[in-house]
C-alpha cells in the first residue's frame, strides 16, 4: 500500500547556511510538486530568500523559539527574543503571505504538552494578554496556523485562543494585510476582508501596546489608512458589538495587550 504524506518539516535548512538545492530536492523527491502534502522549513531569516522559499514550500518559520517569560527552566539560548522583533519580522514578511503559503512563527503561548507522551499539561508560557497579543499579530499577518501538542491536554484558555472563528477567518480569508502605523509603543495593522466575510465586515483593525505601561489611544480611522467614515465595530475576541463610532476614542490598552476589531461602514 502506498502511503501519502501530509507534512514534512525540515529544520536547519532555510538559513545558516541557506540550502536551496536541498529544499528543492526534498520538494521534488519526497512530496512532488503536484502533491497535496505540505513542506515546512526552518528557519528563514532573510527576506531576500522569500520568493524561493515561497515557491518551494507552504510554510517557513521566520522567528526564533519564543517560549515566554514563565519558562524558568529553559536554557539561556532558548529564552524569548525581544517581543518587538516579532512585529518587525511580521511587517517585513507580510507581503509574502498568500492562500496556501506563508511565513510562520513559534507561538509564545502554546501551553499544552509539546510531547504526546506527557500526561499532564505544561504550565502557562505567557500571560493571557501576551498570548492574545501574538495571536492577533499572526492572524493579521495571515500566518499558517499549526499546533504541535497533545490536544487532549489543552487548557480552556488556550483552546479558546485557538478556536476563535473570527480570528481564524481573518487569518485565512483576508486579501491583504500589513502594518500601517508604529508610533511609540503603539502599532496598528489593518486587513482587507472578502465580500462574503461573516456579518458583512469589510476590514479588520488590530491595535497593539508593546510598552510596559498603559497606552490610551485617541485617533481617527484615517490614521490607519482607513476611510474617514462611521463604522460599526465588533470585538473579534469577545463578539461584543460596539456602537457606531467615527474614531478610536479613549481606548486604554494594558502593557503587551491588543484589540482586534471587525469594521463595516455605516
Amino acid at each position: 500500500m502506498k502511503l501519502g504524506v501530509d507534512l514534512i518539516k525540515v529544520d536547519c535548512i532555510a538559513s545558516h547556511p541557506y540550502k536551496i538545492d536541498e529544499i528543492r530536492m526534498i520538494r521534488g523527491r519526497s512530496l512532488g510538486r503536484a502533491a497535496d502534502g505540505a513542506l515546512a522549513l526552518a528557519r528563514a531569516d532573510r527576506v531576500a530568500t522569500a520568493a524561493e522559499v515561497a515557491a518551494e514550500s507552504q510554510m517557513w518559520r521566520i522567528s526564533d523559539d519564543f517560549l515566554g517569560p514563565l519558562d524558568q527552566g529553559a536554557p539561556r539560548a532558548r529564552l524569548p527574543a525581544e517581543p518587538h522583533r516579532q512585529f518587525v519580522n511580521a511587517a517585513a514578511w507580510a507581503q509574502y503571505a498568500k492562500p496556501g503559503t506563508g511565513p510562520t512563527r513559534y507561538a509564545a503561548h502554546r501551553r499544552a504538552a509539546p510531547h504526546a507522551r506527557r500526561r499532564q499539561a505544561a504550565p502557562p508560557r505567557a500571560s493571557p494578554h501576551r498570548a492574545a497579543d501574538h495571536d492577533d499579530l499572526w492572524a493579521m499577518a495571515r500566518s499558517p496556523l499549526i499546533l504541535g501538542a497533545n490536544l487532549t491536554l489543552l487548557d480552556p484558555a488556550t483552546l479558546k485562543l485557538l478556536t476563535n472563528p473570527d480570528v481564524i477567518a481573518i487569518d485565512q480569508t483576508a486579501a491583504r494585510s500589513g502594518q500601517v502605523l508604529h508610533s511609540g509603543d503603539v502599532i496598528a495593522w489593518t486587513a482587507d476582508l472578502p465580500a462574503d466575510f461573516p456579518g458583512g465586515y469589510t476590514a479588520a483593525l488590530a491595535l497593539f501596546n508593546l510598552g510596559e505601561s498603559q497606552s490610551v489611544i485617541d485617533s481617527s480611522f484615517a490614521a490607519y489608512d482607513l476611510d474617514d467614515a462611521t463604522y460599526r465595530v465588533r470585538d473579534a475576541w469577545t463578539g461584543r458589538n460596539v456602537t457606531k463610532v467615527k474614531s478610536v476614542q479613549d481606548l486604554a490598552l494594558e502593557p503587551h495587550a491588543s484589540v482586534l476589531w471587525l469594521l463595516k461602514k455605516q
